[in-house]
């Protein structure tokens, strides 16, 4: 017998609401993960939990048409991380600072190629300063597909935006990141 999908865990919560832990306890580690390489694994762990909450608070909104709730969660990480942000500058130089702590949450947990590519593109103080200079919602987007690693309907979805309006931020995303990169090369 296949597995439920997260729709049908989700529209069992609404009944009995304990059921809800196996949305979290399928995707709470992607959702920590992200939002450790956004906002430094010190705040990550409140803010997954908020994820959580937030998500347990509206499942009753959930589309139960889209079998996979991880765009969903993905949706309020990265409000989450807007409603955070008190400078993007000072987050990306905590990275960082909290370079050896950060390698360890990685390290405790399982690792794969996308959290690999993620850690040593950390490293680069040009890709730091690059990331820096995006506006937000291009950063978002970008670090959705790179860190998240969603599709373009994962990241319309969690963003609330139009496929073509995430196909926009993220060619721009990357272009953009890709000039700033060149040129610190070149200073």
């Amino acid at each position: 017998m296949p597995s439920p999908t997260d729709a049908d865990v989700i529209a069992a919560s609404w009944h009995d609401p304990r059921r809800f832990e196996d949305i979290f306890h399928r995707h709470y580690r992607s959702i920590f993960r992200y939002l450790a390489l956004r906002v430094g694994p010190d705040e990550a762990g409140d803010l997954a939990s908020e994820v959580f909450v937030r998500a347990f608070a509206r499942r009753r909104r959930y589309r139960l048409d889209h079998p996979n709730a991880l765009p969903w969660l993905f949706g309020f990480a990265a409000n989450l991380v807007r409603e955070h942000r008190r400078g993007r500058r000072r987050r990306l130089q905590a990275y960082a600072r909290f370079a050896g702590r950060l390698r360890a949450v990685v390290d405790d947990h399982e690792t794969d190629a996308a959290t690999e590519r993620a850690w040593a593109a950390l490293q680069s103080p040009g890709l730091r300063r690059a990331l820096a200079a995006l506006p937000e919602p291009e950063l978002s987007t970008l670090l959705l597909a790179a860190l998240g690693d969603l599709t373009y309907r994962e990241i319309a979805a969690a963003t609330g935006v139009p496929i073509g309006t995430v196909r926009s931020r993220l060619a721009r995303a990357r272009r953009r990141a890709r000039e700033l990169l060149e040129l610190d090369r070149s200073t």
